[in-house]
């Protein structure tokens, strides 16, 4: 009998968990000449990602614009999109175990600050980080 991969974790999430609003403004990102965001980073437990371009697919498969490798992702998991006036939003791509966003599943929703993102047994969040000049 094969082994069973584990649960996403979104479950543990769900069960017994009180949605709270946020208490922050959503996180609004200027966009440079190449409409890139300006300072919108993803921070994992084991990196910081610089998003470079107005729409991030997230997965496990190495296709994705940033790969993460864990088992319990589908291969097309979730989407960082930033709309026309810069606002950052998590898009679900139809994933197997679904985003969570303040221990709510969602299909889409806007990012504040300190918002944390579980998909699968992972989890990030996005941050306006500026870079020091040299």
């Amino acid at each position: 009998m094969a082994e069973e991969p584990p649960c996403c974790g979104a479950c543990a999430h769900l069960a017994g968990a009180e949605p709270s609003s946020p208490s922050t403004p959503p996180l609004r990102f200027e966009f440079g000449p190449d409409a890139v965001p300006r300072d919108a980073w993803i921070v994992l437990p084991d990196r910081v990602v610089a998003l470079t371009r107005p729409v991030t697919v997230i997965g496990r498969s190495r296709d994705c614009d940033l790969s993460i490798p864990d088992i319990t992702l589908s291969r097309r998991t979730c989407a960082i999109e930033f709309d026309a006036d810069g606002r950052c939003f998590v898009v679900d791509l139809d994933s197997a175990c679904g985003v969570v966003v303040h221990g709510q599943k969602v299909t889409r929703a806007g990012l504040h600050a300190g918002d944390r993102v579980r998909v699968g047994s992972s989890e990030f969040v996005v941050e306006r980080r500026r870079l020091e000049s040299p």
